[in-house]
């Protein structure tokens, strides 16, 4: 897909919220009420700027030249660790693995059931969480995912640490959270249930070079008048490159910042950016982005050929975020995530020129095409040119050069047309 020069790789994620409108719980939702989220899916098109997998197991590497054999890819499926299996349950570090075809690929289909939301995800600081504790965890000692610092579990649901990725309810009247345990991700939907979190590490490497390469986390709300509960997803993620010898540092993001849930999706608060614009219309062929959008910008990913970006994600309701609550859950939105890429332009030729022989000669980079334009005609490639190092040459154009306003290109393997440049031009009829 290819518009302006724009190549865009397109990722969907859908996220639905629905839910009925009950009485105000502070940053947690009542037990009795569910936020139901929909399906999603996530696909890069065929004309892909880049190929992506999910990465087998939750560790970033850190040699510097991760393999493409970390990833799994295709039709892929998540396995959440068990305290039975000797793993603890629900490890916010480490939640579980990943099966499926080894390698990155344009096409992924991660099969994860993030539905039926009846708790929101928060970080206690309490030195030890257990399940169905009431006492441990409560509206003013919870934080966002980045909060969190290390896992050290002794099995089941008891944790020794601070810093403990919870999901949590609580109880109507209650002054004390309820129904605490950790939280889980990726559940899939074989299993009947959903995670409380989304959490991946996605492998992303360009299948070209390319002179941007961003991954958008994009929310629209598509019903009700104000943004509501969309108010409340958080993005944590963290991006270690192509060469790092040390994993990127987490950042977390609000997808709305300043603006609560009783924002209007029609406030001029609510706008992405150009860039981001242009990708989403490219990317799913519409032609404005939906009111009430915002979104989260991962930049700056690696743009080699080949080299593979580890980007961490985590995307969730946010319990410690004032707008997680009963009142906003009649709303819904969707929640798209795509590339937005541009390939890399090629250098432009340099001291073009025709002597008054008609013997072509320019500066440029060994081995790269040529190209030629006459009188702002058709761009044709030069056939019988040749380089010695980084000088090209045609020793005689034909007569349609004479004293003709002639530009040339260079296009360079896997970039795009440089711009055209201006030749001098002594060759005359």
């Amino acid at each position: 897909m290819k518009k302006k020069g724009l190549i865009i790789s397109t990722v969907v994620m859908v996220v639905v919220l629905i839910a009925s409108l009950t009485t105000a719980t502070y940053a947690w939702f009542t037990a009795s009420q569910k936020t139901e989220i929909g399906t999603f899916s996530l696909s890069v098109t065929s004309d892909n700027a880049v190929d992506i997998g999910i990465k087998e197991n939750y560790t970033i590497d850190t040699s510097g030249s991760v393999s493409p054999s970390a990833f799994k890819t295709g039709d892929v499926a998540f396995t959440k660790f068990t305290s039975e299996s000797g793993k603890g349950a629900g490890s916010p570090s480490n939640p579980g693995k990943w099966t499926g075809a080894d390698g990155l690929s344009s096409t992924l289909n991660h099969n994860i059931n993030w539905g039926s939301q009846s708790k929101a995800v928060g970080v206690s600081s309490a030195t030890n969480v257990t399940n169905e504790d009431t006492s441990a965890v409560n509206d003013t000692n919870t934080g966002y995912w980045t909060n969190w610092t290390q896992n050290n579990q002794n099995g089941g649901y008891n944790v020794t640490n601070k810093n403990t990725v919870i999901a949590a309810n609580k109880g109507t009247g209650e002054s004390g959270l309820s129904l605490i345990k950790l939280a889980e991700a990726n559940v899939g939907a074989s299993e009947g249930t959903a995670g409380d979190y989304v959490h991946f590490i996605l492998g992303v490497s360009p299948t070209r070079e390319l002179a941007r390469n961003n991954f958008v986390i994009m929310v629209s709300p598509t019903t009700s008048s104000t943004i509501g509960i969309l108010a409340s997803v958080h993005v944590a993620y963290r991006v270690t490159k192509y060469g790092a010898k040390t994993a990127g540092a987490w950042q977390e993001v609000d997808i709305y910042g300043s603006n609560n849930g009783n924002t209007s999706v029609n406030s001029n608060a609510l706008t992405v950016s150009e860039d981001v614009a242009s990708a989403y219309k490219t990317a799913y062929n519409a032609d404005s982005v939906p009111t009430g959008s915002m979104a989260c910008v991962i930049s700056d990913l690696d743009k080699q050929k080949n080299h593979i970006s580890q980007v961490e994600v985590v995307i969730y309701l946010a319990g410690d975020d004032p707008d997680c609550n009963d009142q906003g859950k009649t709303s819904a939105g969707d929640i798209k995530m795509f590339f937005d890429t541009a390939n890399a332009t090629s250098d432009a030729p340099s001291n073009p020129k025709i002597d008054e022989t008609g013997k072509l000669t320019l500066t440029g980079v060994e081995g790269s095409t040529i190209e030629y334009q006459i009188n702002n005609g058709e761009w044709k490639k030069f056939t019988n040119g040749s380089w010695s190092g980084t000088t090209f040459t045609v020793a005689k154009v034909d007569d349609a050069f004479k004293g003709a306003n002639v530009k040339v290109r260079q296009l360079q393997s896997g970039k795009d047309a440089s711009a055209g440049v201006d030749v001098a031009n002594s060759y005359q009829a």
